[in-house]
Protein backbone atom coordinates (compact mmCIF):
# COMPACT_ATOMS: atom_id res chain seq x y z
CA UNK A 1 0.00 0.00 0.00
CA UNK A 2 2.85 2.37 0.86
CA UNK A 3 4.47 1.60 -2.51
CA UNK A 4 1.24 2.46 -4.36
CA UNK A 5 0.91 5.73 -2.41
CA UNK A 6 4.52 6.62 -3.26
CA UNK A 7 3.93 6.01 -6.98
CA UNK A 8 0.74 8.08 -6.91
CA UNK A 9 2.59 10.97 -5.18
CA UNK A 10 5.41 10.83 -7.76
CA UNK A 11 2.92 11.05 -10.63
CA UNK A 12 1.22 14.04 -9.03
CA UNK A 13 4.59 15.71 -8.43
CA UNK A 14 5.71 15.34 -12.04
CA UNK A 15 2.51 16.75 -13.59
CA UNK A 16 1.55 20.40 -13.30
CA UNK A 17 -1.94 21.78 -12.99
CA UNK A 18 -2.37 21.79 -16.77
CA UNK A 19 -1.54 18.11 -17.00
CA UNK A 20 1.84 18.36 -18.79
CA UNK A 21 4.65 16.15 -17.61
CA UNK A 22 8.33 16.99 -17.56
CA UNK A 23 8.79 14.79 -20.62
CA UNK A 24 6.02 16.59 -22.50
CA UNK A 25 7.57 19.99 -21.80
CA UNK A 26 10.87 18.61 -23.01
CA UNK A 27 9.34 17.18 -26.19
CA UNK A 28 7.45 20.41 -26.90
CA UNK A 29 10.65 22.41 -26.51
CA UNK A 30 12.05 20.54 -29.51
CA UNK A 31 9.44 22.18 -31.72
CA UNK A 32 10.55 25.62 -30.52
CA UNK A 33 14.19 24.72 -31.09
CA UNK A 34 13.46 23.52 -34.63
CA UNK A 35 11.87 26.93 -35.28
CA UNK A 36 14.81 28.82 -33.66
CA UNK A 37 12.49 30.02 -30.92
CA UNK A 38 15.08 29.40 -28.22
CA UNK A 39 13.55 31.68 -25.59
CA UNK A 40 10.27 29.75 -25.65
CA UNK A 41 12.20 26.49 -25.57
CA UNK A 42 14.08 27.60 -22.46
CA UNK A 43 10.83 28.51 -20.72
CA UNK A 44 9.46 25.03 -21.36
CA UNK A 45 12.69 23.38 -20.30
CA UNK A 46 12.71 25.41 -17.06
CA UNK A 47 9.30 23.90 -16.29
CA UNK A 48 10.48 20.42 -17.25
CA UNK A 49 13.44 20.69 -14.88
CA UNK A 50 11.32 22.13 -12.07
CA UNK A 51 9.03 19.11 -12.35
CA UNK A 52 11.85 16.58 -12.67
CA UNK A 53 15.22 17.92 -11.50
CA UNK A 54 16.97 14.82 -12.84
CA UNK A 55 15.76 15.31 -16.41
CA UNK A 56 19.23 15.31 -17.96
CA UNK A 57 17.92 15.63 -21.52
CA UNK A 58 16.20 18.87 -20.53
CA UNK A 59 19.45 20.25 -19.12
CA UNK A 60 21.29 19.41 -22.34
CA UNK A 61 18.62 21.02 -24.50
CA UNK A 62 18.47 24.10 -22.29
CA UNK A 63 22.24 24.51 -22.39
CA UNK A 64 22.18 24.25 -26.18
CA UNK A 65 19.36 26.80 -26.44
CA UNK A 66 21.22 29.20 -24.16
CA UNK A 67 24.31 28.88 -26.35
CA UNK A 68 22.20 29.71 -29.40
CA UNK A 69 21.19 32.94 -27.62
CA UNK A 70 24.83 33.57 -26.58
CA UNK A 71 23.88 32.98 -22.96
CA UNK A 72 27.15 31.18 -22.36
CA UNK A 73 27.35 31.67 -18.61
CA UNK A 74 23.91 30.14 -18.16
CA UNK A 75 24.87 27.26 -20.44
CA UNK A 76 27.99 26.69 -18.33
CA UNK A 77 25.78 26.34 -15.24
CA UNK A 78 23.77 23.62 -16.97
CA UNK A 79 26.90 21.81 -18.11
CA UNK A 80 28.31 22.08 -14.57
CA UNK A 81 25.27 20.20 -13.29
CA UNK A 82 25.45 17.60 -16.04
CA UNK A 83 29.15 17.00 -15.47
CA UNK A 84 28.69 16.77 -11.71
CA UNK A 85 25.80 14.32 -11.99
CA UNK A 86 26.83 12.50 -15.17
CA UNK A 87 30.56 12.89 -15.27
CA UNK A 88 32.35 10.11 -13.52
CA UNK A 89 36.06 10.43 -14.23
CA UNK A 90 36.26 6.63 -14.09
CA UNK A 91 34.15 6.12 -17.18
CA UNK A 92 34.78 7.30 -20.71
CA UNK A 93 31.55 8.05 -22.55
CA UNK A 94 30.59 10.11 -25.58
CA UNK A 95 28.21 12.04 -23.32
CA UNK A 96 31.01 13.13 -21.01
CA UNK A 97 33.14 14.19 -23.93
CA UNK A 98 30.31 16.27 -25.38
CA UNK A 99 29.64 18.02 -22.06
CA UNK A 100 33.29 19.00 -21.58
CA UNK A 101 33.56 20.01 -25.24
CA UNK A 102 30.48 22.25 -25.15
CA UNK A 103 31.43 23.83 -21.83
CA UNK A 104 34.88 24.44 -23.26
CA UNK A 105 33.30 26.24 -26.21
CA UNK A 106 31.26 28.40 -23.83
CA UNK A 107 34.42 29.40 -21.97
CA UNK A 108 36.08 30.16 -25.32
CA UNK A 109 33.24 32.46 -26.37
CA UNK A 110 33.52 34.21 -23.00
CA UNK A 111 37.25 34.73 -23.72
CA UNK A 112 38.18 32.48 -20.79
CA UNK A 113 40.73 30.58 -22.81
CA UNK A 114 42.50 28.86 -19.92
CA UNK A 115 39.26 27.30 -18.69
CA UNK A 116 38.35 26.27 -22.21
CA UNK A 117 41.71 24.50 -22.56
CA UNK A 118 41.12 22.69 -19.26
CA UNK A 119 37.80 21.35 -20.55
CA UNK A 120 39.23 20.30 -23.91
CA UNK A 121 42.04 18.55 -22.01
CA UNK A 122 39.46 16.56 -20.05
CA UNK A 123 37.51 15.70 -23.18
CA UNK A 124 40.69 14.52 -24.91
CA UNK A 125 41.50 12.30 -21.94
CA UNK A 126 38.30 10.39 -22.70
CA UNK A 127 38.56 10.51 -26.50
CA UNK A 128 41.86 10.95 -28.32
CA UNK A 129 40.30 10.39 -31.74
CA UNK A 130 37.95 13.36 -32.19
CA UNK A 131 39.54 15.97 -34.43
CA UNK A 132 37.26 18.79 -33.24
CA UNK A 133 38.64 18.57 -29.72
CA UNK A 134 42.15 19.32 -30.93
CA UNK A 135 41.06 22.06 -33.33
CA UNK A 136 38.98 23.72 -30.60
CA UNK A 137 41.89 23.60 -28.16
CA UNK A 138 44.12 25.00 -30.91
CA UNK A 139 41.78 28.00 -31.22
CA UNK A 140 42.25 28.69 -27.51
CA UNK A 141 46.02 28.38 -27.79
CA UNK A 142 46.03 30.75 -30.76
CA UNK A 143 43.94 33.28 -28.82
CA UNK A 144 46.65 33.15 -26.12
CA UNK A 145 49.34 33.66 -28.80
CA UNK A 146 50.68 30.17 -28.11
CA UNK A 147 51.05 29.43 -31.80
CA UNK A 148 53.44 26.49 -31.49
CA UNK A 149 50.93 24.63 -29.30
CA UNK A 150 48.14 25.54 -31.69
CA UNK A 151 50.10 24.04 -34.57
CA UNK A 152 50.77 20.85 -32.57
CA UNK A 153 47.03 20.39 -31.99
CA UNK A 154 46.17 21.19 -35.59
CA UNK A 155 48.72 18.63 -36.77
CA UNK A 156 46.76 16.00 -34.85
CA UNK A 157 43.40 17.33 -36.02
CA UNK A 158 44.55 17.18 -39.65
CA UNK A 159 45.87 13.66 -39.19
CA UNK A 160 42.47 12.61 -37.83
CA UNK A 161 40.51 14.55 -40.45
CA UNK A 162 42.74 15.34 -43.43
CA UNK A 163 40.04 17.00 -45.55
CA UNK A 164 38.94 19.76 -43.16
CA UNK A 165 39.70 23.08 -44.86
CA UNK A 166 39.41 25.14 -41.66
CA UNK A 167 42.13 23.18 -39.89
CA UNK A 168 44.57 23.91 -42.71
CA UNK A 169 43.50 27.56 -42.69
CA UNK A 170 43.97 27.88 -38.92
CA UNK A 171 47.35 26.17 -39.02
CA UNK A 172 48.38 28.50 -41.84
CA UNK A 173 47.30 31.47 -39.72
CA UNK A 174 49.45 30.28 -36.80
CA UNK A 175 52.42 29.77 -39.12
CA UNK A 176 51.87 33.27 -40.48
CA UNK A 177 51.99 34.66 -36.95
CA UNK A 178 55.32 32.85 -36.48
CA UNK A 179 56.56 34.41 -39.76
CA UNK A 180 56.74 31.02 -41.46
CA UNK A 181 55.22 32.47 -44.60
CA UNK A 182 56.23 29.61 -46.88
CA UNK A 183 54.64 27.08 -44.53
CA UNK A 184 51.56 29.28 -44.25
CA UNK A 185 51.18 29.39 -48.04
CA UNK A 186 51.36 25.60 -48.16
CA UNK A 187 48.48 25.34 -45.66
CA UNK A 188 46.40 28.00 -47.39
CA UNK A 189 46.92 26.06 -50.63
CA UNK A 190 45.40 22.98 -48.98
CA UNK A 191 42.50 24.99 -47.53
CA UNK A 192 41.73 26.34 -51.01
CA UNK A 193 42.09 22.88 -52.53
CA UNK A 194 39.30 21.61 -50.27
CA UNK A 195 37.27 24.84 -50.46
CA UNK A 196 37.86 26.85 -53.67
CA UNK A 197 35.63 29.69 -52.43
CA UNK A 198 37.42 30.20 -49.10
CA UNK A 199 37.86 33.97 -49.34
CA UNK A 200 39.97 34.43 -46.21
CA UNK A 201 42.36 31.68 -47.33
CA UNK A 202 43.03 33.67 -50.51
CA UNK A 203 43.41 36.86 -48.45
CA UNK A 204 45.90 35.34 -46.04
CA UNK A 205 47.81 33.53 -48.77
CA UNK A 206 48.08 36.89 -50.47
CA UNK A 207 49.32 38.46 -47.22
CA UNK A 208 51.96 35.72 -46.96
CA UNK A 209 53.11 36.37 -50.54
CA UNK A 210 53.23 40.09 -49.75
CA UNK A 211 55.62 39.38 -46.86
CA UNK A 212 57.77 37.31 -49.26
CA UNK A 213 57.73 40.21 -51.75
CA UNK A 214 55.83 38.20 -54.36
CA UNK A 215 53.70 41.22 -55.14
CA UNK A 216 52.18 40.03 -58.41
CA UNK A 217 51.24 36.66 -56.95
CA UNK A 218 49.76 38.41 -53.93
CA UNK A 219 47.67 40.69 -56.16
CA UNK A 220 46.15 37.63 -57.86
CA UNK A 221 45.11 36.27 -54.45
CA UNK A 222 43.69 39.61 -53.33
CA UNK A 223 41.73 39.82 -56.58
CA UNK A 224 40.09 36.49 -55.75
CA UNK A 225 39.55 37.46 -52.11
CA UNK A 226 37.83 40.69 -53.18
CA UNK A 227 35.69 38.81 -55.70
CA UNK A 228 34.48 36.53 -52.89
CA UNK A 229 34.33 39.17 -50.12
CA UNK A 230 33.91 42.61 -51.75
CA UNK A 231 33.52 44.37 -48.38
CA UNK A 232 36.77 43.09 -46.90
CA UNK A 233 38.81 46.25 -46.31
CA UNK A 234 42.09 44.49 -45.57
CA UNK A 235 42.27 42.89 -49.01
CA UNK A 236 41.95 46.29 -50.70
CA UNK A 237 44.59 47.75 -48.41
CA UNK A 238 46.96 44.86 -49.01
CA UNK A 239 46.40 44.90 -52.76
CA UNK A 240 47.05 48.63 -52.74
CA UNK A 241 50.26 48.02 -50.81
CA UNK A 242 51.41 45.55 -53.49
CA UNK A 243 50.68 48.11 -56.20
CA UNK A 244 52.60 50.72 -54.19
CA UNK A 245 55.60 48.37 -54.08
CA UNK A 246 55.30 47.92 -57.86
CA UNK A 247 55.11 51.74 -58.23
CA UNK A 248 51.58 51.58 -59.64
CA UNK A 249 50.67 54.58 -57.54
CA UNK A 250 47.38 55.47 -59.19
CA UNK A 251 46.13 51.89 -59.06
CA UNK A 252 47.15 51.74 -55.41
CA UNK A 253 45.31 54.98 -54.62
CA UNK A 254 42.13 53.50 -56.10
CA UNK A 255 42.42 50.52 -53.76
CA UNK A 256 43.14 52.68 -50.71
CA UNK A 257 40.14 54.88 -51.58
CA UNK A 258 37.89 51.80 -51.56
CA UNK A 259 39.47 50.54 -48.34
CA UNK A 260 38.76 53.87 -46.65
CA UNK A 261 35.18 53.91 -47.94
CA UNK A 262 34.73 50.63 -46.04
CA UNK A 263 36.76 51.58 -42.97
CA UNK A 264 37.32 55.29 -42.40
CA UNK A 265 39.88 54.66 -39.65
CA UNK A 266 42.26 52.38 -41.53
CA UNK A 267 45.54 54.01 -40.54
CA UNK A 268 47.60 51.88 -42.93
CA UNK A 269 45.40 52.87 -45.88
CA UNK A 270 45.94 56.56 -45.07
CA UNK A 271 49.67 56.03 -44.63
CA UNK A 272 50.20 54.21 -47.91
CA UNK A 273 47.81 56.43 -49.84
CA UNK A 274 49.84 59.38 -48.62
CA UNK A 275 53.04 57.81 -49.94
CA UNK A 276 51.36 57.14 -53.29
CA UNK A 277 50.18 60.73 -53.59
CA UNK A 278 53.67 61.98 -52.84
CA UNK A 279 54.89 59.55 -55.52
CA UNK A 280 52.67 61.28 -58.12
CA UNK A 281 53.70 64.77 -56.92
CA UNK A 282 50.52 65.47 -54.93
CA UNK A 283 52.59 66.42 -51.90
CA UNK A 284 50.07 68.49 -49.93
CA UNK A 285 47.31 65.90 -50.14
CA UNK A 286 49.78 63.12 -49.44
CA UNK A 287 51.10 64.86 -46.35
CA UNK A 288 47.54 65.30 -45.09
CA UNK A 289 47.07 61.53 -45.39
CA UNK A 290 50.31 60.90 -43.50
CA UNK A 291 49.14 63.25 -40.75
CA UNK A 292 45.81 61.43 -40.51
CA UNK A 293 47.65 58.11 -40.30
CA UNK A 294 49.69 59.49 -37.41
CA UNK A 295 46.54 60.61 -35.61
CA UNK A 296 45.19 57.07 -35.98
CA UNK A 297 48.26 55.49 -34.42
CA UNK A 298 50.82 54.98 -37.21
CA UNK A 299 53.82 56.34 -35.33
CA UNK A 300 56.18 56.00 -38.30
CA UNK A 301 53.97 58.49 -40.13
CA UNK A 302 55.72 61.35 -38.31
CA UNK A 303 59.14 60.24 -39.54
CA UNK A 304 57.74 60.18 -43.06
CA UNK A 305 56.29 63.66 -42.60
CA UNK A 306 59.73 64.93 -41.55
CA UNK A 307 61.22 63.29 -44.62
CA UNK A 308 58.71 64.30 -47.28
CA UNK A 309 56.66 67.22 -46.00
CA UNK A 310 59.11 69.82 -44.73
Amino acid sequence: MKAISHIFFTILFSVNCFGQTSEQYTDNSLIDISEDNFKAAIEKLDKAINLTPTNFWAYELRASAKMSLEGYQGAISDFDYLIERFGSTKNSTSTQVEHYKMRGLCYFYLLNYLSSIEDFNLAIQFNQNEADLYSNRANSYEALNQFEKAIEDLNIAIKLNPSNDKNYYNRGTSKFKLKDYTGAISDFNKAIEFNPIYGMAYANRGASKLRLEDYRGAIQDFNKSIELNPNEETSFTNRGTCKLKLEDYRGAIQDFNIALSINRISSRAYLNRGLCKIGIKEKDSGCMDLSKAGELGETNAYELIKRFCH
